[in-house]
């Protein structure tokens, strides 16, 4: 098997059909991919999508970061591609990454851009720039981590240890910094809406999932230091927030001030996470991400 493709879920089947119709079409003529897909709160029946190629394996009481890391093991492609289950990808997503890879042997870890699906509402646009400003396809940040909604890795080395949940996140995030040569032009759609409320409760089980997963990484000096980090990551994000909507608003929907007052919103909500999540734990945070 050459290529596997992950779409960890905790939605119903019709709520992600776009998404997978968009990989499906592309499995056609193609005996070297599969497609798994890990589903975490409702039971998914293969028989209804009809297709040899795809893997469905139903894990209850499951969050996507779980199922991420399960899925990583249970592919048998030596490239894993990773998408969300509210993306859809283009025509040509799975060939432009087989091509990439096959043609950059050094490449272990390859990004490509996302487009915003969803941009009528404001705080559908401050949710998408809150999380995917710096994966733009005008981004000119030279490295950065890769992105979990288009995404792609050499299976080996990488999956060569155990991840649980979260720790492969953490492992892109901190230890696998990729070059811009390696974010190649090979756009992923992001259409999400979750209304007011929701999204600024999600961007909190969000830094609460991600710092409190790992929290035990962070003892003595480490843990004074992750305080101060996360103090600083409001001006961080600002700034960095910033500079890639003043380079990338061609391209995306951008209304200044209400877009903006939302974005503030979504990093303190962020911020209170990451807090509560070094101090706290992880919790129930985790099972509330999609």
């Amino acid at each position: 098997m050459k290529i596997s493709i992950l779409i960890p879920t905790i939605a119903q089947e019709h709520q992600i059909a776009d998404c997978l119709n968009s990989v499906v079409a592309q499995l056609k003529n193609r005996t070297d991919v599969e497609l798994i897909i890990l589903s975490g709160k409702y039971e998914f029946c293969i028989s209804k999508l009809n297709n040899e190629q795809i893997r469905i394996f139903n894990h209850p009481n499951k969050s996507v970061l779980d199922l991420r890391a399960i899925g990583l093991h249970l592919a048998y492609g030596k490239y894993v591609a990773i998408t969300e289950d509210h993306c859809m990808v283009n025509n040509n997503w799975i060939s432009n990454i087989e091509s990439f890879l096959d043609q950059n042997i050094k490449s272990n870890i390859i990004g490509g851009n996302i487009y915003n699906g969803s941009q009528e509402s404001t705080w559908d646009r401050a949710n998408f720039w809150m999380t995917f400003n710096n994966f733009l396809a005008t981004s000119k940040t030279k490295s950065f981590s890769p992105c979990i909604a288009n995404l792609a890795i050499r299976k080996n080395p990488i999956v060569s240890q155990h991840f649980d949940a979260g720790e492969f996140e953490e492992y892109l995030a901190q230890k696998s910094k990729i070059k811009k040569g390696d974010n190649i032009d090979n756009p992923v759609f992001h259409i999400q809406s979750h209304g007011t409320y929701k999204t600024v409760v999600k961007h909190f089980h969000n830094g609460k999932a991600c710092v409190g997963l790992i929290r035990n990484k962070f003892k003595g000096i480490k843990f004074l230091f992750k305080i101060v980090k996360i103090f600083i990551l409001p001006f961080w994000l600002v700034f960095q927030i910033t500079g890639n909507i003043l380079l990338a608003r061609k391209d995306n929907r951008l209304k200044l001030l209400p877009d903006t007052l939302v974005i503030l919103i979504l990093i303190i909500s962020h911020t209170i996470g990451e807090l509560a999540g070094l101090l706290f734990g992880a919790g129930e945070s985790p099972y509330q991400l999609d």
